[in-house]
């Protein structure tokens, strides 16, 4: 994803501050720094950065959850903003309920055909990189059936492996969500998880022999469950709700190494980009500030996150930061190519404000919605962004 261009002003008047491009806008501003509740990992210690290159081919495999994250694309669009220009295009071959083989594709045919179909699939799309999202429906055959899962889970990578040579394909595994305890009238989840952690583990071992990363959102989930306050994940214990994926998104992208970023950007009382804004770099070099008015074009190296859905009470990093030193006493609208983005007092624009409106995200929103738009809109996020009008304006 290239960096774009915006253009900024403040002054006296309802009017515009700041253009919020889908990498276009300002992401993080000066030293707030928002903690999310837990770390991801990967098969290594620390995260190490995962390398998307320019034509990959990404197909998520599993079960439900997997299946499911193509409703709101958190995990695809999360992804595509931190391409910085590459061409990469997402296929979503999970199933309902399905097996390492692909036992559920079967349907009313033979099991083994269902791992016939989901080669077939694997051969139209000839992946460059794999998700592998399996073992909730695995787990509830228990310890007895851990070996014949890392078997099957095995001869499916090397049969991916082999339909896609002389291509290496570069395998991302995910252990299964912990199973969430929402209570009565629903069943107590300790027995589960116990299975659980048996079939985390052994994709913790596979992805560790092969040198893969291994995102370990077994492990994660579970710390945000026990996390005060934190909204629940799940709309029945194990298929996530609209926040959930929100937050699996963000435990993949901190797991990959590509993000959560913070786009930090203060601007001075004259007028200067302030030492420590990170993120965002002048295009032209000046910051133009006439009275109550500012103005100035730039550059984001990435794009802000969408805020979770729902209005959930969240503290996370990769929030749209800004921050204007020595306004007039005030209230201040900011407005991103006329479109309002964030409204606040002098005091409050002098401290930082986050927002979260503007064109970039309605441009996020709109590409995780309508199926055949997404897919343009999605690969448009990869695209340069044309420079944006940015003003702020006392109101």
């Amino acid at each position: 994803m290239s960096a774009t261009a915006s253009k900024c002003f403040i002054a006296v008047d309802q009017s515009r501050i700041f253009p919020t491009h889908m990498r276009s806008v300002i992401q993080a501003l000066l030293l707030v720094l928002l903690i999310s509740p837990v770390t991801a990992q990967n098969s290594s210690n620390g995260p190490r950065p995962f390398e998307f290159k320019d034509g990959d081919r990404v197909v998520f495999l599993g079960d439900t959850w997997m299946e499911r994250e193509q409703q709101d694309s958190y995990i695809e669009s999360r992804i595509t903003s931190r391409l910085e220009g590459k061409k990469v295009i997402f296929r979503n071959l999970a199933w309902s309920a399905d097996t390492v083989l692909g036992e559920s594709r079967a349907s009313f045919d033979p099991p083994e055909k269902g791992f016939d179909r989901l080669k077939e699939q694997i051969v139209a799309i000839k992946p460059t990189v794999v998700f592998l999202g399996y073992g909730m429906a695995e787990s509830f055959k228990g310890a007895a059936g851990v070996p014949h899962f890392k078997d099957e889970l095995n001869k499916l990578v090397e049969t991916i492996g082999d339909i896609c040579k002389p291509e290496a394909v570069r395998f991302v595994f995910l252990t299964p969500l912990h199973h969430e305890n929402l209570g009565a009238p629903l069943p107590d989840p300790t027995q589960h998880n116990e299975q659980l952690k048996l079939y985390a583990d052994a994709l913790k071992e596979i992805a560790q022999q092969r040198n893969s990363v291994l995102i370990d959102l077994f492990s994660l989930s579970g710390q945000f469950e026990k996390g005060r306050n934190n909204p629940h994940l799940t709309e029945n214990g194990i298929h996530p709700t609209p926040f959930g994926y929100w937050q699996i998104a963000y435990f993949i992208e901190q797991g990959l190494g590509i993000g959560p970023k913070s786009w930090r950007s203060g601007i001075s009382t004259d007028g200067i980009l302030r030492s420590g804004s990170t993120g965002f770099t002048l295009a032209g070099g000046t910051i133009q500030r006439n009275g109550s008015e500012i103005s100035f074009t730039g550059k984001d190296a990435f794009m802000c996150i969408e805020p979770p859905p729902g209005g959930k009470p969240v503290d996370y990093k990769g929030s749209c930061l800004l921050q204007f030193v020595g306004l007039a006493s005030g209230d201040y609208m900011l407005t991103v190519d006329g479109e309002p983005a964030a409204k606040a007092s002098a005091g409050e624009w002098e401290k930082t404000v986050r927002f979260h409106q503007g064109p970039a995200f309605d441009q996020l929103r709109a590409a995780r919605g309508d199926r055949e738009e997404k897919r343009a809109l999605l690969s448009s996020l990869a695209s340069a962004e044309p420079d944006l009008p940015v003003w702020i304006q006392k109101i």
